[in-house]
């Protein structure tokens, strides 16, 4: 068993280069998604939310560079399914958990609760990846296109389930004891601030 160690600032650092890029993503998938929707503006959007995906499944790992380069081999060959079975093997709880704060008449966070509903699932995550993949193929001529506009609701309602899921979210990351807190839009910077802290006890 691998030894537990607390959590450094580099993974501070990596894993908050992660969340840059994801939100980098999701605002270009939502400029490309914008009317007039047209196939190549269309499946540009849809393609930068897949790698956003792929980002997301690889944040939680950035404390070992082995199962990162791993887990990309298989993205790389289109086995996603794959991928994701790889990143549960080393890391079953690397799926962000969703919340958000309660503030005071001050605007000073006071309480964090659980987001239950409207983000993007873990079993949704792999239904998701295929079908924003078969966006990434050219068609055969003599079968019907389909409609770049249902593309790109579909794309808008996995940007509003990505924002909603990492808005605010904790994670564990892999060989880590602690859990890392992000919020993706540090109220003064507008940047992705992360911190780490303790798990609650079993007893």
């Amino acid at each position: 068993m691998s030894k537990i160690t607390s959590l450094t600032p580099e993974d501070f650092t990596l894993y908050a280069d992660q969340m840059e890029k994801i939100k980098a993503r999701i605002d270009a998938a939502a400029m490309f998604l914008q009317p007039p929707h047209v196939y190549p503006s269309v499946e540009a959007g849809l393609l930068q939310l897949r790698l956003a995906l792929e980002a997301l499944a690889l944040s939680s790992l950035v404390t070992n560079r082995k199962a990162v380069a791993t887990v990309s081999a298989a993205f790389m060959k289109k086995d996603h399914a794959g991928a994701l079975k790889l990143v549960k093997r080393v890391n079953a709880d690397y799926y962000p958990l969703p919340s958000e704060q309660t503030l005071d008449e001050s605007g000073r966070a006071v309480a964090m609760r659980e987001i239950t509903e409207g983000f993007l699932t873990e079993g949704e995550y792999l239904p998701v990846w295929g079908r924003l993949s078969e966006w990434m193929h050219a068609r055969n001529p003599f079968q019907i296109m389909p409609d770049p506009a249902e593309g790109a609701a579909f794309g808008e309602d996995v940007i509003g389930k990505l924002v909603a899921l990492l808005n605010h979210h904790t994670v564990q990351l892999l060989e880590r004891g602690e859990l890392l807190a992000c919020m993706m839009n540090e109220s003064e910077s507008g940047r992705v601030h992360v911190f780490g802290f303790e798990k609650a006890s079993d007893n």
